[in-house]
């Protein structure tokens, strides 16, 4: 009886484990899609992941908010539909320094002065650098030039800085903002991803369907403005080329389909690029997509 149970007691006996537990996330991800995803989240070192999961919460109103040395916690929490993001997402700042940087600002960091005053054990010219160009000190209403460029005295003004007020803040000397392109490289270095500065964000027109708003034109044609993420490129039954595209907006993500009618549209533009894509909105089962009739590369 036992030797015949072990043909199929262990697969009997997880499977009914596994289906317990797939009910119970696709309850969770139903009710309460952002704490699910803030949890996978917090336990993903994964930026390609991240990024899904993070454009998942933008398509259900969730607004983000990049690390702030003052608003971010340990973790990913959600305050009032907004997603706040922990320091250690940044690339080049660990958990370790993060974790010291909101230990330092006991209430709140007041100004750009204090917060070098309070972390000028561990805040070397990198690791500055990292912070602004990141977004972490925007709450300071001062441009990412102005800050790197004001560092040096401030740096000094904190190694002379005593308990008697003997030293005073040095003035700010102001510098114009990098350019929108400078901005937009800051983030994606910083991030992986863009999170405010995506260069789909800047094409509005009445004709520019978002990603977020594809469901209200199923069946229909579009024109859409994206960044393409990934191109597979397959063979048909009758070998015949065609691909499946992946690309985003500051909205949401889609998949895009090239039969191989319009496979050559696709001969000059690769990942990375920012295209505008017309289109018809098709949907297979749940699965909405959008049939490629013709793609144009911007910024040329």
């Amino acid at each position: 009886l036992i030797y015949k149970f072990a043909d199929y007691g262990f697969n009997k006996s997880h499977s009914v484990a596994y289906a317990i537990v797939a009910y119970e996330l696709a309850f969770l991800k139903t009710y309460y899609p952002a704490y699910f995803v803030i949890e996978l989240l917090n336990d993903s070192k994964d930026i390609r992941k991240n990024n899904s999961y993070l454009t998942y919460l933008k398509s259900k109103g969730i607004k983000l908010i990049k690390p702030s040395i003052n608003k971010s916690k340990d973790n990913y929490y959600l305050k009032d539909k907004e997603l706040i993001m922990p320091l250690w997402t940044i690339k080049g700042i660990g958990k370790d320094i993060a974790s010291s940087i909101l230990n330092n600002k006991k209430e709140c960091y007041s100004d750009y002065f204090d917060f070098i005053v309070k972390n000028i054990d561990i805040v070397n010219t990198n690791i500055f650098n990292t912070l602004v160009s990141s977004g972490a000190l925007d709450e300071f209403n001062l441009n990412h030039q102005t800050m790197i460029k004001n560092l040096e005295s401030a740096l000094n003004y904190a190694d002379l800085k005593d308990d008697d007020g003997l030293i005073s803040k040095p003035s700010i000397v102001e510098y114009p903002e990098y350019d929108i392109n400078t901005l937009r490289s800051e983030e994606i270095n910083a991030y992986g991803f863009y999170i405010n500065n995506h260069p789909a964000s800047i094409y509005n027109g009445k004709d520019i369907i978002k990603l977020n708003n594809i469901n209200k034109y199923l069946f229909k044609r579009v024109k859409c403005v994206v960044l393409i993420d990934n191109i597979s490129k397959i063979k048909t039954k009758n070998n015949d080329d065609m691909a499946f595209v992946s690309g985003s907006d500051e909205t949401s993500t889609m998949d895009f389909t090239l039969f191989p009618r319009v496979f050559n549209l696709i001969d000059n533009i690769k990942t990375g690029d920012l295209v505008e894509i017309y289109g018809e909105v098709s949907k297979r089962f749940d699965k909405v997509q959008i049939i490629i009739n013709n793609i144009r590369k911007l910024g040329e």
